[in-house]
Formats: C-alpha cells, sequence, structure tokens
C-alpha cells in the first residue's frame, strides 16, 4: 500500500498538487511523516497537514488499488 501511487487516490486535486510539486509521489512519502514535518516540508500550515494526512489515509483505507 504504501508504494501506492497519489494520483491513484481519490484526494482532493489541490492536496494532490501540493505533495507532487515537492516531491511526494507514494503513499510511504506521506504517511512516513508527521504533520508537523510535512507542514515544514510542503510549506502549509500544521492544520493544513492534518487535512491532508487524514484524507491521504482515509483514501488508502476506503480504496482497493487499481
Amino acid at each position: 500500500m504504501e508504494s501506492r501511487d497519489l494520483t491513484s487516490l481519490d484526494i482532493s486535486p489541490t492536496f494532490l498538487e501540493i505533495l507532487l510539486k515537492k516531491h511526494f509521489r507514494v503513499v510511504g512519502d506521506v504517511l512516513n511523516i508527521n504533520p508537523v514535518d510535512l507542514a515544514k516540508e510542503i510549506g502549509v500550515p500544521p492544520v493544513e497537514a492534518v487535512k491532508i494526512l487524514q484524507s491521504v489515509r482515509d483514501a488508502t483505507s476506503t480504496q482497493s488499488p487499481t
């Protein structure tokens, strides 16, 4: 699951764009980082990083790989 491409997830296009611009490509890139570090890495407030992480978690727990 952690090697699954982020573009295969049903997440906000805005969140996806932010992650891809900062070279996050697969689920493991995102889920293996805490919200504070993710916020610093991608340049968003911590509360926004929490939303992004939750969005990725939700998408990976409800979707099967394509």
